[in-house]
């Protein structure tokens, strides 16, 4: 659209500044190539300009406008030169502030053309830009007032970014239907989780599934090597598993029944596990004082069963701990063993009470290891001290034997081990034999083991086992 005014005060002030413009200036709208908006209207100076969007292969919008227009006069374009222009952005043709401006540009004319780039010296507010129902561009050049403003319209880059505000501000419910979503590829949440309701698929495949409740008979379950279990066991014995064929696999009750299964099968009345202390039978054991000797204690156990648990107990005084070490050697193994402690305390500390390997675990070596073996034979405890007692320190006299060469004692210690008898029930509470008991005859001499047993030896009768002979009860 061409428009054309008499010259205005302020052209006036430019021309005569710069010394080429005389009489009225032709304003010329020019619509923007490269799908730029049209701007029409501006008015003052002889002054055309277009917006313009500048092109990019990109996918992300750029940042800044460019604007490109004509400088003339009647008789034709200005002189060419730099000029100082000032820009604003106004979210209104009237509106009283604008946000966001640059002031002091050098704009470039030649041939009465020029471009300049808005946010190339200010960056400018995208925020406030999308957030505003319309925007304006003010010019002013050098001291003479602002010129019309022109309206601002939208480019393909503004198009597109209006879409995106309108997307990231979306929150609603229901909004899109399902029938409107088509997947062309797998879903991968990362390390997010998907939590649903109810999951409805044909197929779902899955390294791990965790569930709180399956519900169904599992009659189509494929995979599964676990068969329905049937069968019964024979008399005198219990199930203890089933086997990979669902076959059921049987124990006798009272020789090879596992741990637990005899207590299940009686309801806690009968057991085949028991506990069994022994302890180091020679009170305070004399610790010697740094002559490379050691202290030794044993304790030895009988074929009591297969070990479901084990720990040791010890308790000893000595004038300065950091300087003692203490080994457990089982059975089978007279050299090495297992190191308990060492140093077994702080520099000055005197007295020592722990269970290993709960809660003082063994510095070196692992007592689990005799979790389902026997514990027969004797287990030794060595200990050895590599510092001498200073009898004059406060408290050392009660530990210090000068004359015997002595640092201390042992004071107890013992072990404590839980089995699984393949021979042995006890049974809480009183024992009723309604059809009486039997009770076999046994050519074993009478033990300490044996204390409370009884036997049936033909003539000789009813025989207790006092723990050192066999005594003859009644005939």
């Amino acid at each position: 659209m061409d428009q054309e005014r008499n010259s205005p005060p302020s052209a006036a002030r430019w021309a005569s500044a710069d010394g080429f413009c005389r009489g009225g200036a032709l304003v010329r709208g020019i619509a923007a190539s490269r799908g730029a908006a049209l701007v029409r209207g501006v008015a003052a100076l002889a002054l055309t300009w277009g917006l313009f969007s500048a092109t990019s292969a990109q996918a992300a919008a750029p940042k800044t406008l460019l604007i490109e227009g004509y400088v003339h006069t009647a008789a034709g374009p200005v002189v060419d030169g730099s000029y100082t222009v000032a820009f604003a952005l106004y979210p209104g043709e009237k509106a009283a502030t604008a946000f966001w401006q640059q002031v002091g540009a050098k704009v470039e004319v030649k041939s009465g053309q020029f471009a300049y780039t808005l946010g190339s010296g200010t960056p400018l507010d995208l925020s406030a830009l999308g957030g505003a129902p319309e925007v304006w561009l003010g010019i002013k050049v050098g001291q003479d007032p602002e010129l019309p403003r022109g309206q601002l319209h939208a480019v393909a880059f503004a198009l597109h970014a209006a879409s995106a505000d309108v997307a990231a501000g979306l929150s609603c419910t229901g909004c899109v239907k399902s029938s409107a979503l088509v997947w062309d590829g797998d879903l991968d949440l990362g390390a997010f989780n998907l939590k649903v309701q109810a999951v409805t698929a044909k197929t779902v495949n899955g390294q791990t599934v965790v569930a709180q409740e399956f519900i169904g008979d599992g009659s189509k379950l494929t995979g599964l090597s676990v068969k329905v279990p049937s069968g019964s066991c024979p008399s005198g014995q219990v199930v203890n598993g089933i086997k990979s064929d669902g076959s059921l696999s049987c124990v006798k009750v009272t020789q090879d029944a596992p741990s637990g299964s005899l207590e299940a099968v009686s309801g806690g009345i009968l057991s085949n596990e028991f506990t069994h202390i022994e302890v180091g039978p020679d009170p305070k054991v004399p610790i010697p004082d740094n002559t490379g000797l050691e202290a030794l204690s044993t304790v030895t156990y009988e074929d009591i069963g297969v070990i479901k648990t084990i720990s040791v107990s010890v308790e000893l005084g000595n004038s300065d701990l950091s300087k003692v070490s203490m080994v457990l050697l089982p059975p089978d193994d007279k050299k090495n063993g297992y190191l308990l402690c060492d140093p077994c305390g702080k520099s000055g500390e005197k007295q020592l009470k722990l269970t290993f390997p709960n809660p003082t675990p063994l510095q070196q070596g692992n007592l689990g290891t005799w979790i389902g073996k026997s514990a027969k034979g004797t287990w030794n405890l060595k200990v050895k001290d590599t510092g001498y007692c200073i009898v004059q320190l406060p408290g050392n006299e009660t530990y210090c034997d000068v004359n015997k060469g002595v640092d201390g004692s042992i004071l107890e210690w013992a072990m404590t081990i839980s089995t699984v008898s393949s021979t042995d029930i006890s049974a809480k509470g009183q024992l009723f034999a309604i059809g009486g008991i039997r009770i076999g005859g046994t050519s074993a001499p009478c033990s300490s083991k044996l204390a409370g047993s009884l036997r049936y030896v033909g003539s000789a009768g009813l025989q207790l086992c006092n723990g050192s002979g066999w005594v003859v009860v009644a005939k």
